[in-house]
């Protein structure tokens, strides 16, 4: 039932009138006479109600008036009915009015719910600055029905962006048609094929019809992805928009996740940011190619070698690291194992076996939380002549740690750092480490991988 009169509509409304024998309480069963009850419209003169009034429910107190759709199709839209009650008999209830303003069918139609959800959201409309409207536009960026599908990939539809790779790193939902239900990260876009790539197979390829959404995202732990260029037995090319930085991506994971390959991990060992060559740890069991998708992920050795099929005999043909500390410091670190301090204990931990260093500038130890932190937040950083660079985030007191060379041509090395500073540390397990080198033309990292600082049982008072 409408709550407000609507033109060309009847409209029903209640009253209580008020008894003139005791003011206080609403007259009951009133006596209801013609010309008892009379409307003005939009200001005219009062004439008597189509309907008269009636007391619903019998015998109580409230009585009922239903405006006539001629009524308020004579208000129109906008205009006023005024109506009135005065008893002609003057014995029973006292004067009294109300005043109805007139809308528009569509302000208040049973459907108006159904009509907001119903209505479309378009860039063009509904841009009114925090509005819901735009609120709720901004959570999809686009959709509508596919061209078709492969089982990495989704034709889009022809209307959408004709910009390469817009719609990478978000995420893309078939929400109606065939594949419906499946959710996919967009790994590469193409504006004039509208071609998107995923991430991973489809269970169940989309098709003409699948009707599709794009939300906003960006990918966690992912340094860059896309559709390899090329790819050779030791080797592959990443996209063309990957980084120009020579030795970006060393000691970060590439993954295969659909195409020619999928499912191979290996290390990146070196990376040419102008021909997009990343060079890998071990060669490709099935090399990669141009329709490859890859995933670039910041994470060190360990990772590859647990995800690896040849994981097992990788750890017996690897050229053995060594490491050995003093009895008040426990740790090992062999090709990117894990390494342990004990908080309050000094550290010296001798690491053999890194390779040639001779042509080294620099050497540092470093410890993060995160590996994607800046130096500068590093819990741990020790510089070869600069000692303690860095503890907990911090400048850290450089006499307090050291890297000394044993033999630059074996990569023989040790590293120090006293309890003063090993005491400062937060016990955690998974922190990361790495040890890199710095020479005349680029950077490499010798060994990297977890890291934990264990609390020490005693705390004793000095």
């Amino acid at each position: 039932m409408s709550t407000v009169p609507v033109a060309g509509s009847t409209f029903t409304f209640g009253v209580g009138l008020v008894s003139q024998a005791d003011t206080r309480l609403l007259q009951a069963n009133p006596t209801i006479a013609a010309g008892d009850f009379q409307r003005s419209v939009n200001g005219g003169a009062f004439g008597n109600l189509t309907n008269l009034p009636t007391v619903t429910p019998a015998g109580g107190t409230r009585v009922e008036i239903v405006l006539s759709a001629a009524e308020t199709t004579a208000a129109g839209a906008g205009g006023e009915i005024w109506v009135r009650w005065i008893d002609a008999a003057g014995a029973e209830w006292c004067d009294g009015y109300t005043s109805l303003r007139v809308h528009t069918a569509e302000l208040d139609t049973p459907d108006i719910a159904d009509a907001v959800w119903d209505e479309v959201l378009t860039s063009g409309t509904h841009d009114v600055g925090y509005s819901a409207g735009q609120r709720l536009r901004y959570m999809i960026l686009t959709g509508a029905v596919a061209q078709g599908g492969t089982a990495n990939s989704i034709t889009l539809a022809a209307t959408e962006s004709a910009t390469d790779n817009i719609f990478n790193e978000n995420i893309i939902s078939i929400v109606d048609g065939t594949g419906a239900g499946q959710t996919r990260l967009i790994a590469e876009y193409d504006g004039t094929t509208k071609i998107a790539k995923v991430d991973k197979a489809w269970f169940t390829n989309p098709a003409v019809g699948s009707v599709y959404e794009i939300l906003p995202f960006s990918s966690i732990l992912v340094a860059n992805h896309g559709t390899a260029q090329a790819g050779a037995a030791g080797s592959i090319t990443l996209a063309a928009g990957a980084s120009a930085v020579d030795n970006a991506y060393i000691g970060s994971v590439v993954y295969l996740s659909t195409g020619t390959g999928a499912g191979q991990v290996r290390l990146i060992t070196d990376y040419d940011g102008t021909s997009k060559i990343a060079t890998i740890s071990d060669n490709w069991t099935t090399t990669p190619d141009n329709t490859s998708v890859y995933k670039v992920l910041p994470v060190g050795r360990t990772i590859v070698d647990s995800m690896s099929a040849d994981a097992a005999e990788d750890v017996w043909t690897h050229t053995p690291r060594t490491l050995t500390q003093s009895a008040t410091s426990i740790a090992s670190a062999v090709a990117g194992g894990t390494v342990t301090i004990h908080r309050g204990d000094s550290l010296s931990a001798s690491i053999t076996g890194l390779g040639d260093i001779s042509a080294r500038t620099k050497l540092w130890f470093t410890v993060k939380r995160n590996p994607a932190d800046v130096d500068t937040a590093s819990i741990i950083q020790i510089e070869e002549t600069a000692g303690l660079v860095y503890l907990n985030g911090a400048a850290g007191v450089a006499l307090s740690g050291d890297i000394t060379v044993d033999d630059a041509v074996a990569g023989d090395i040790t590293i120090t750092m006293d309890e003063t500073a090993t005491d400062d540390l937060v016990p955690k397990t998974g922190y990361y480490y790495d040890i890199q080198m710095l020479t005349a033309t680029d950077v490499t990292t010798l060994s990297a991988g977890p890291c934990n600082v264990t609390a020490d049982i005693t705390r004793a008072v000095t």
